[in-house]
């Protein structure tokens, strides 16, 4: 509950203003935010791991909703574009 408050409080209204966002936190809070935007926030956190030290962006919507998701980091491997 805490991520989506967040998510409505501070990061969506940055958005909406045409802002650029970063956001930076613990590994469980930034996958619960992930989920919440993948629209999975109902299963399992064991499910969405994010890797350490690996930036993870999205790209939104004009209503918000994800385009796409995509690693940031250049050494990663494993990393890949998936369209929402």
């Amino acid at each position: 509950r805490r991520v989506v408050a967040f998510w409505r409080a501070r990061i969506q209204m940055d958005l909406e203003a045409g802002r650029r966002v970063l956001v930076v936190g613990h590994g469980t809070t930034l996958g619960l935010l992930a989920q919440f935007l993948d629209g999975t926030l109902e299963a399992d956190i064991a499910d969405q791991v994010l890797p350490t030290g690996r930036p993870l962006a999205f790209e939104l919507r004009d209503d918000l909703s994800p385009l796409r998701r995509f690693s940031l980091d250049a050494n990663d491997r494993t990393a890949r574009s998936t369209a929402m």
